[in-house]
């Protein structure tokens, strides 16, 4: 089934499902800058819901999307280009099951942010990415206790090798989360 409504100029997608809900959203360019866009199924993928426009923008690409899951909870982010040199991480979340949309939120900013993974369980939702603020590629994390509502304590770095850390997962199971994410340490 296609479900993006057309194959032409999609880029990356993510997936979650919970039960017979379906979630999929994925990066596609319109009028030469990249926007996301959202669909959900509530049968297993028989049928879709209409298609929404997460976020379009007609300065800055945005790219990447990661979705997670909780409950009626729909968490999804993203990274937002300025520039080659300049990404900021945003975050968007649904709490009726991405019938309904709260506002963006921009999570960082400065230096480029990029490659973001979410994930969730309960009223906890974690959002890991590749950070590059340290002058090199480094993980940097940031988490709610409330469904995305506040972000405690800004970013935490997690990595600090002299090689470069890129490309996060991340995966939670009530209070304990688990990153993981490529490096170049043994070369």
């Amino acid at each position: 089934i296609l479900i993006s409504g057309t194959l032409d100029n999609l880029r990356s997608a993510s997936i979650a499902v919970m039960g017979e809900r379906v979630h999929v959203a994925w990066s596609k360019i319109e009028m030469g800058l990249y926007e996301i866009y959202y669909r959900t199924s509530t049968n297993g993928g028989n049928d879709w819901r209409p298609l929404v426009n997460i976020i379009s923008n007609n300065s800055i690409n945005v790219d990447n999307p990661a979705i997670a899951l909780t409950g009626a909870y729909v968490h999804l982010t993203w990274q937002s280009e300025f520039s080659t040199n300049q990404a900021f991480i945003s975050y968007r979340n649904s709490s009726n099951y991405g019938v309904n949309w709260g506002t963006n939120q921009q999570l960082t900013i400065g230096d480029y942010r990029g490659s973001p993974s979410v994930c969730a369980s309960g009223n906890n939702v974690l959002i890991a990415f590749q950070d590059d603020m340290y002058g090199n590629k480094e993980i940097s994390y940031m988490r709610s206790t409330n469904s995305g509502g506040y972000w405690i304590g800004g970013l935490t770095r997690l990595t600090n090798d002299p090689e470069v850390s890129i490309h996060p997962s991340a995966a939670i199971s009530g209070d304990t989360a688990i990153i993981t994410w490529m490096d170049n340490r043994y070369g």
